[in-house]
């Protein structure tokens, strides 16, 4: 007997063959990943019915699965972006890819899954807790996994942090073998000093302090009387965007933003950058019909002045470069 050590711990994506929830092909590399953590229900009723002469419970009833979970990791690309927004079209040439992304909504099919449901794009995970090559591992493979949220964190001096909420509909496990084989990418992550806020687009914001953004599929995991314990295809309702901003004050800006923006209610495009100049590779993300929803303003005894914002977008799309010849499947 040995223990697992996180040293050993493996993490990655498999693409779906086309049907949902089957996934085939090799690992491929999300990012550098910190952490992966389950949110794994396994519901059972306890049962106690007369006539069983006994104080105890008599037997157990398995009622349904439910799986979902939550990854960080420091990204390298951008492929998690696309499948949180739902369309991604690959182009470009090698060394220099383009990954356009953009919203899908309820009436939207989806090219690389078969069927009639028109379902959101949807992905494999596997999780490995490795002891040797061979056997003796403890795996567990998430299939029909979708994106329920996806927040990309940049602070002040530090690497940015990207945080997966995701929702899948079975889980199969295993112990030999690797699970999944996966080829690292070596270049550095994208990092704070790569990223630059440009407000309204094309003009570039100075003095800021730290920035995310989030989307929220608010995906609907239903269980029907279809014979199965686990979750139908599930479905993505309203999604909702949220931008945070914190800037220094600035005598330029500072009225502006309280009374143009905040107090006036006037609407603004943003478009979020993030940009390695060598090798080349950069994402820029568009927000549309922004308005800021709350503003904290404090005045201090101390240090400098500060503005807060939450921004509220109306729509979202992204266009990332970098050497990876395809975001999706094929």
């Amino acid at each position: 007997m040995a223990r697992y050590v996180a040293d050993g711990n493996k993490f990655g994506m498999v693409m779906e063959s086309g049907t949902y929830a089957n996934t085939s092909g090799a690992g491929i590399w999300i990012g550098q990943v910190q952490e992966h953590t389950p949110d794994e229900s396994f519901p059972r009723e306890m049962i106690r019915y007369q006539g069983a002469n006994t104080r105890n419970v008599s037997s157990f009833a398995d009622l349904v699965i439910d799986l979902a979970g939550t990854f960080n990791y420091y990204p390298q690309n951008w492929r998690m972006l696309g499948y949180a927004l739902g369309s991604n079209v690959d182009g470009g040439a090698a060394g220099s890819y383009t990954h356009t992304m953009s919203e899908t909504n309820s009436t939207d099919g989806n090219a690389f899954t078969s069927g009639t449901t028109a379902p959101f794009m949807s992905f494999g995970l596997v999780d490995v807790h490795q002891f040797n090559p061979t056997g003796l591992n403890f795996i567990r493979n998430y299939n029909g996994c979708m994106v329920d949220s996806f927040t990309l964190t940049a602070s002040q001096g530090e690497i940015l942090n990207c945080e997966v909420g995701y929702t899948a509909q079975e889980v199969v496990p295993g112990s030999s073998g690797l699970g999944i084989t996966l080829t690292a990418d070596t270049e550095r992550p994208y990092i704070y000093a790569d990223t630059v806020i440009h407000w309204p687009s094309g003009t570039k914001v100075d003095y800021v302090n730290n920035w995310s953004l989030s989307i929220n599929n608010n995906l609907e995991a239903k269980h029907y009387a279809n014979g199965s314990k686990e979750i139908y295809l599930p479905q993505p309702l309203n999604r909702d965007y949220e931008v945070s901003l914190s800037v220094d004050s600035t005598s330029d800006k500072a009225y502006e933003y309280y009374d143009q923006y905040y107090k006036g209610g006037s609407e603004f495009n943003m478009l979020l950058e993030v940009n390695i100049a060598s090798p080349a590779k950069n994402l820029f993300i568009a927000l549309s019909g922004c308005e800021i929803t709350q503003m904290e303003t404090p005045s201090p005894i101390e240090g400098l002045d500060e503005q807060t914002m939450t921004i509220t977008p109306k729509s979202c799309s992204a266009v990332a470069t970098d050497a990876i010849a395809s975001y999706n499947p094929w």
